[in-house]
């Protein structure tokens, strides 16, 4: 049991210690005929002239 809330602690802290910036948008798929929710994680010094390395989450 203490094993699980640490587990539970480190991934709910996880995702609010990297400073990001969200961009989240709807996209309409011709495929599916349906709209999909699309969330973009950025650094917080983001440039666009700048490459980063990419991970895709489906």
């Amino acid at each position: 049991m203490k094993n699980l809330i640490h587990i539970l602690l480190f991934v709910l802290t996880a995702n609010f210690s990297f400073s990001q910036i969200t961009k989240t948008e709807k996209i309409f798929s011709n495929v599916i005929n349906d709209s999909i929710k699309l969330s973009i994680y950025l650094p917080e010094n983001w440039n666009e002239n700048k490459k980063y390395p990419v991970i895709y989450d489906f």
